[in-house]
């Protein structure tokens, strides 16, 4: 199943970074929560929300993907998967 709508996103923390450059700004937001039993997914540990809202000359884009992960919240907190997705 897909996790996307069905998980509770308004009430997991995010993790947010903005960054500036080439005339555009860049805002990147991470939540991350283990995956509920009802998600059938062998050996995903972790589920996230990326999204990434790009804003140049008042124009803003967002981006909103999902993942699913074998790493626990111990090898792959909310930092850590943001910088494994933006560097892939």
């Amino acid at each position: 199943m897909h996790p996307s709508p069905c998980l509770p996103w308004r009430d997991i923390p995010v993790t947010r970074v903005t960054t500036t450059g080439r005339g555009r700004r860049i805002t990147r937001t991470i939540k991350v929560t283990a995956v509920p039993g009802w998600i059938d997914f062998p050996g995903a540990a972790q589920v996230a929300q990326i999204r990434r809202t790009v804003t140049k000359t008042e124009c803003k884009t967002v981006e909103v993907v999902y993942l699913a992960t074998s790493a626990d919240h111990l090898a792959a907190p909310p930092a850590v998967l943001a910088t494994w997705v933006q560097g892939h």
